[in-house]
């Protein structure tokens, strides 16, 4: 081997050292930096409402019941069932001369918080109950 190889080899296996920023060299990486960061998050807020548009598009498709004929046949028939329950409640009133109810019938929309409300309401009038039968009243 040649005195020129080996020296060669030498320098091109030494690391070069990194040269030192310059001040404008600095300044346009920053610049640089802040646009990234200003065209990121805008991407991120229009990723964002992208998404929750989707969302709200899937949301209104998922409980579009009026678009089932199956959904609709069933609350014509609930419907039709609520209105022969409330006439028969009706004819079960009593009534006044004039022919009017003296009370009107109970709500038959009972839901799971109503239904417990009145479940409530009937233990704590029995309790009442109890409470005053004891008493001898």
């Amino acid at each position: 081997m040649s005195a020129n190889t080996t020296s060669d080899i030498a320098t091109s296996n030494s690391i070069a050292t990194p040269k030192a920023m310059t001040k404008g060299e600095r300044e346009d990486l920053q610049r640089l930096i802040k646009q990234r960061e200003r065209v990121l998050k805008s991407a991120a807020k229009q990723r964002s409402a992208e998404l929750l548009a989707d969302f709200e598009n899937q949301m209104g498709s998922e409980f579009s019941f009026d678009d089932d004929a199956v959904w609709t046949k069933a609350t014509r028939d609930a419907e039709a069932e609520v209105a022969r329950a409330k006439q028969r409640i009706a004819m079960r009133l009593p009534r006044t001369r004039n022919s009017r109810p003296v009370c009107t019938h109970p709500n038959t929309k009972l839901g799971k918080p109503r239904l417990r409300k009145l479940d409530r309401d009937a233990q704590a009038r029995a309790a009442r109950d109890g409470d005053d039968q004891d008493r001898g009243h």
